[in-house]
C-alpha cells in the first residue's frame, strides 16, 4: 500500500475544513438596571452571563432556539430571552447558576423582547406583526398588538411604562395606559378586531424615511431615559442588514426632530444618563451622536463583525456592544474608549 506525505499547505487546507466550533455571533446583549451582570447570546443559542465589573463569567445555558434578543425583568435575576423558532424563554440566575423556568410560546419565531422598568409586564415580538404582553407574576398573556408587518425585531418600553415603542414596518408608539385597548390578550378573537383595537391603542407610527425599496423597515427603536423622545435605525431587520438613516421623533407627537446619516446602522441606544445616542453597524463601527441635534460625536471601528445590539450599562454613560466577531466589550462614557472584552463560554 502507497502512502503519501501531506505538503504544508495542504495538510493547513485540510486542518481549515474541519469542523471546528467557530466563535459565538453575538445578536443580542442587556444589563441589570444597577450595571452589575452582563447578559448576551446569539446563533450559537447559549445565553452568557458575566460580572460587569471584573468581567468573570458567572454563568451560562442552552436555549432552544437562536438568540434575538435580551432583557432583564425587574431588579435582575430574572432573564427574558427572545430565541427563533422557540418562542420566549424566562430564566433565573442566582450564585448558584442559571436555569430555565418559563416557556412562552407567542411570537413563536420570537425576534425581540423589553421589559417595562417597573418588572410588571414584558413584550415579546416576532413574525407577521404580533406583539404579545405579559403580565409577569404569572407569565400569562395580558394583551395583544398588531401591525400588517413581515417581522417586527425591536420593542422598548418608555420609562415609567405608558407606552411601548415597536420597530417593524414601521416606527410606531402604542399607548399603554389603564384603559388602553392593548390590554386585551389575543384569545380566539379574529384578527380584524385585534387589528381595530391596535389602532385605538396607537399613539404614532412613521415610515423609515428610506429610499424607495431601500432598506424600507425598521431595524431597531429606543426611548429616551427622559420619556421625552424616540430614536430608531431603518433597515430589513436588526440581525440582517442596516440601513442609513437614524431618525429622532418626539415621544408624544411622533414630529421628527432630526434625520441623521451612517453606513449600515443595525441597532441604537441611549446612554443612562441621556448624554449619548450610540449606533452600531455592519462594518463594526459604533458611532456617538448627540441626541440634541443628531451631529457625530465621535466613531470608532469596535468590532471585525456586524454589531448586532447596543445596550446601556450603569446609570452614567456607558454601553456595551454585541457583535458576529464573538465579542462583548464595554465602552467608557468617553467616545471610543473601551474599558473591557467579555470572553464567550467555553
Amino acid at each position: 500500500m502507497r502512502t503519501h506525505a501531506i505538503s504544508g499547505p495542504v495538510w493547513l487546507l485540510l486542518l481549515a475544513a474541519l469542523p471546528f466550533p467557530a466563535r459565538a455571533q453575538f445578536q443580542a446583549v442587556a444589563v441589570t438596571p444597577d450595571g452589575g451582570t452582563l447578559a448576551a447570546g446569539g446563533r450559537h443559542r447559549r445565553i452568557h452571563i458575566w460580572n460587569v465589573a471584573t468581567g468573570a463569567l458567572l454563568a451560562g445555558g442552552e436555549t432552544a432556539g437562536a438568540i434575538k434578543g435580551l432583557a432583564w425583568v425587574g431588579g435582575g435575576n430574572r432573564l427574558a430571552v427572545a430565541a427563533d423558532d422557540a418562542g420566549v424563554e424566562i430564566w433565573e440566575w442566582t450564585t448558584a447558576g442559571a436555569r430555565r423556568t418559563q416557556q412562552l410560546a407567542a411570537p413563536n419565531p420570537a425576534y425581540s423582547v423589553a421589559a417595562a422598568a417597573d418588572g410588571r409586564s414584558l413584550a415579546a415580538a416576532g413574525h407577521s406583526g404580533w406583539t404579545i404582553l405579559y403580565e409577569t407574576k404569572a407569565w400569562r398573556p395580558a394583551g395583544v398588538l398588531f401591525e400588517r408587518s413581515n417581522l417586527t425585531c425591536g420593542t422598548a418600553f418608555a420609562p415609567d411604562s405608558s407606552f411601548l415603542t415597536t420597530a417593524g414596518n414601521t416606527f410606531s408608539a402604542w399607548n399603554l395606559g389603564t384603559n388602553s385597548p392593548a390590554w386585551r390578550p389575543r384569545g380566539e378573537r379574529p384578527i380584524d378586531e385585534i387589528e381595530a383595537a391596535s389602532a385605538q391603542a396607537l399613539r404614532w407610527a412613521r415610515r423609515t424615511g428610506g429610499e424607495p425599496n431601500a432598506a424600507p423597515y425598521a431595524d431597531d427603536i429606543v426611548v429616551a431615559p427622559d420619556g421625552r423622545t424616540v430614536a430608531g435605525v431603518n433597515g430589513v431587520t436588526r440581525h440582517d442588514s442596516g440601513g442609513q438613516n437614524l431618525s429622532l421623533w418626539d415621544a408624544a407627537a411622533g414630529e421628527r426632530r432630526w434625520l441623521a446619516h451612517a453606513p449600515g446602522l443595525t441597532c441604537v441606544a441611549f446612554t443612562a444618563d441621556g448624554r449619548w445616542l450610540v449606533t452600531g453597524g455592519e462594518d463594526g463601527h459604533l458611532r456617538w451622536w448627540h441626541p440634541a441635534d443628531g451631529s457625530p460625536a465621535g466613531e470608532t471601528a469596535g468590532h471585525t463583525g456586524a454589531v448586532r445590539n447596543v445596550a446601556p450599562c450603569g446609570t452614567g454613560g456607558e454601553l456595551v456592544s454585541a457583535a458576529e466577531d464573538g465579542r462583548v466589550v464595554r465602552w467608557s462614557a468617553i467616545p471610543g474608549r473601551r474599558i473591557r472584552e467579555f470572553r464567550e463560554h467555553p
